[in-house]
């Protein structure tokens, strides 16, 4: 070869290798598609089934989209996107993380260190390159920018130093977004504002969905250039990849949690997720213990708000303070008001409204001894005892629907044990706890209500709740619309009715009350004219239509005792008539309970809420109930059933003597207990998951999230004026 023929220099040399090895590719890639048919149809593993984790799948009819979770049924698809490296800064700070990770995004970084040999080069070039453009720019009088050339071929200098000395290092860094969704337009319609919410920090997302043949998608930031001029990664420096804090970035949607804060156990700080109904969990009630200034209520709300956004949860709260009234509003929640001075729009309760039983098909037949089919033979029948009812479901991720049947039933035995359990809190509250109702005061009110039912014919059959007859009501009509409700006043009558006693001798017209009516007759007739008396207006069957909902009854918080009464039918009327309802069956609901403690010592409270405490699992719903302390509790009989059925605890700061009590009660570790009762700061506590992981954190609430959360309303106002001044 002569001095004068042709070198190809190290870069050519370089370019070729890397065109023989896209060819060795392509022909790889025509090789496995030769045949024109899918590998799944030939039987045969797909090469991205061979190199994908386990936990991702793939649906050839949804190319842009990975499937990151699938059950039975449902499938939850991913969109992954990377933020363009001409877009975000190279001293990006991590603050906006935790905000998107809140709103249930994920969030990775890909790291891959650049060889300081290829890092001088580079530098060298881009110095060389500056240098040249200083000087055309002076030779064409653009020398405004001089001061600019020079002070970046100082930094290049100095970076190029730092190298020599081994003080710092040149990163290839892309940051990575996931959204998460039950369906590929939800995913899509996720990113969408993922976008927006970026594009406010001038950060431009890009896609790396890319088809490259049959059968065959990349979805992997492995370098991958989109176009010619746009590469997945930025170029950072040891300072600048610091400042991301790649610790801070954990999971989103896909864990199946939410955020509730940022752990306190490791210097990176990640941050912290709470999954009630995670597999791990035996069930799915929490405890969050702490006294007023904790923090206590603050996590409360947040989980609630985070979990109706985040989630496909429902949540009910029964709101005594009005806590919650503010942050149920703030996403659109329902929020049903009880307040006996609103005579216009004033909520009614029924205290006799009728309790279904619905079981699955099969739960009833194995319970029973019985085959489906027997099931089926036996109540199929238009007057049999029981029902079968078929309802119809959706799989969200796939909308197709499915059909299961049950077994339904109008429980008489229920609905009157309901009704005495109303009377007692009456009777209770009218002369003080330890005057719970006789055995004779029972069969009375037993009595009335059997009849009041037989006169209306229903039985245990629920068609037996429909009238035969249609009606027209404002002009519409109602094929066998629902017989009315029996009332308060009704049962009050019929009690007068049927236990009046002649007064003397036998032929005297006088007549009183008997002894067992007496008390009873006196609560009743106490609360007639109230909220509870007259058909119910709240729609209890149909609260699903709302997947929050918030029962304010501040309004009687200076009639204490009517509030008691009216957090009991609360609680019963949302467990047989929202929890245990057949149609809410795939449905994970979430009950909130703040301040049980004042309802410890009413039996018929605590009756309800440890039922559905023990009993909660069975119909995919959790308890997540509040107490200041736990010491009263513990002193409770009736109480130690919450504990022992309760899975996971959130502990904020409490005296030492509270902690020694829950490290000999639920065994917390001496750490933690040293940790719980050092005056940490409101917010601060200890979550203990359903697997016994226990982890120190202290809730993340946003700026815009503490305003919500504030339900003064007077301090929430000066905050937002406050802001507008500033602004």
């Amino acid at each position: 070869m002569s001095d004068n023929e042709y070198k190809p220099d190290v870069d050519e040399q370089n370019e070729a290798q890397e065109n023989d090895r896209t060819d060795q590719e392509d022909l790889f890639m025509d090789m496995l598609d030769s045949t024109g048919i899918p590998d799944k149809e030939l039987g045969r593993t797909t090469v991205l089934e061979l190199i994908a984790p386990d936990y991702i799948g793939f649906d050839s009819t949804e190319e842009d989209f990975v499937v990151v979770k699938e059950t039975p049924a449902k499938r939850y698809f991913a969109m992954d996107a990377f933020a363009s490296p001409k877009s975000f800064p190279a001293r990006l700070t991590a603050d906006i993380f935790p905000e998107i990770q809140s709103l249930g995004y994920g969030i990775s970084m890909s790291i891959h260190p650049v060889s300081n040999q290829f890092a001088r080069r580079t530098l060298k070039s881009e110095r060389t390159t500056a240098k040249v453009q200083a000087i055309k720019e002076a030779e064409k009088g653009l020398d405004a920018n001089g001061n600019d050339t020079e002070r970046l071929v100082n930094n290049i200098d100095a970076m190029m130093q730092e190298l020599e000395s081994g003080t710092n290092r040149i990163f290839d860094v892309s940051l990575n977004f996931q959204s998460v969704g039950k369906n590929t337009r939800e995913t899509r319609i996720l990113m969408r504002k993922l976008e927006k919410i970026l594009s406010d920090r001038n950060i431009i997302l890009k896609g790396y969905e890319m088809n490259l043949g049959t059968g065959f998608k990349a979805s992997a930031p492995v370098m991958l250039e989109m176009d010619e001029n746009e590469p997945t990664y930025r170029r950072l420096d040891l300072t600048a990849l610091s400042v991301l804090d790649m610790g801070r970035l954990d999971s989103g949607a896909g864990d199946g949690g939410i955020i509730v804060g940022i752990s306190l156990a490791v210097p990176s700080e990640p941050l912290v997720h709470q999954s009630v109904f995670g597999p791990e969990n035996e069930n799915y009630n929490v405890a969050t213990i702490g006294p007023p200034g904790s923090g206590k209520s603050l996590y409360m709300k947040l989980k609630m708000r985070r979990n109706y956004l985040l989630t496909n949860e429902a949540g009910m709260v029964i709101d005594s303070v009005g806590e919650y009234v503010h942050t149920a509003r703030s996403v659109g929640a329902r929020v049903v008001r009880v307040d006996p001075s609103e005579e216009d729009s004033r909520e009614t309760i029924n205290p006799i409204a009728y309790q279904l039983v619905e079981e699955p098909i099969e739960r009833y037949a194995e319970a029973n001894d019985m085959t489906v089919e027997e099931v089926e033979r036996r109540y199929s029948t238009p007057n049999a005892a029981r029902k079968i009812v078929p309802i119809q479901f959706m799989d969200e991720s796939t909308g197709e629907t499915f059909v299961k049947e049950f077994i339904q039933n109008f429980d008489k035995k229920g609905t009157k044990a309901a009704v005495v359990d109303f009377i007692q809190s009456l009777v209770i509250n009218l002369a003080g706890p330890g005057n719970e109702l006789s055995i004779g005061e029972m069969t009375a009110i037993n009595t009335a209500m059997e009849t009041l039912l037989n006169e209306r014919e229903i039985r245990s059959n629920p068609d037996s709740l429909y009238q035969n007859d249609a009606i027209m009501v404002n002009g519409v009509l109602y094929e066998h619309p629902k017989k009315p409700e029996i009332t308060l006043s009704e049962l009050h009558a019929k009690l007068i009715e049927q236990n009046q006693v002649q007064k003397g001798f036998a032929d005297s017209d006088e007549t009183v009350l008997s002894n067992n009516v007496i008390r009873i007759e006196e609560a009743i007739r106490d609360n007639l004219d109230g909220i509870f008396d007259g058909q119910g207006t709240i729609d209890f069957d149909n609260l699903s239509q709302n997947r929050l909902v918030v029962f304010d009854i501040s309004p009687l918080a200076k009639d204490a005792s009517t509030m008691r009464v009216v957090e009991n039918l609360l609680m019963y009327n949302v467990w047989y008539r929202y929890i245990t309802a057949a149609k809410n069956s795939y449905i994970h609901k979430s009950i909130y309970l703040d301040e049980v403690l004042k309802n410890t010592d009413d039996p018929t409270f605590m009756k309800m809420l440890s039922k559905m405490i023990r009993e909660s699992r069975k119909y995919e719903a959790g308890i997540n109930w509040a107490i200041q302390d736990y010491a009263s509790l513990k002193d409770n009989k009736a109480a130690q059933g919450l504990l022992v059925n309760t899975g996971q605890y959130v502990l904020f700061k409490t005296a030492e003597a509270e902690t020694s009590l829950l490290q000999q009660e639920i065994g917390i570790s001496e750490g933690v207990t040293e940790f719980l009762s050092s005056g940490q700061e409101p917010g601060t506590g200890v979550l203990i998951s359903g697997s016994g992981r226990t982890v120190p954190f202290k809730t993340n609430p946003t700026a815009e999230e503490l305003k919500i959360f504030e339900s003064n309303e007077g301090r929430r106002d000066s905050s937002d004026e406050m802001d507008q001044e500033a602004f």
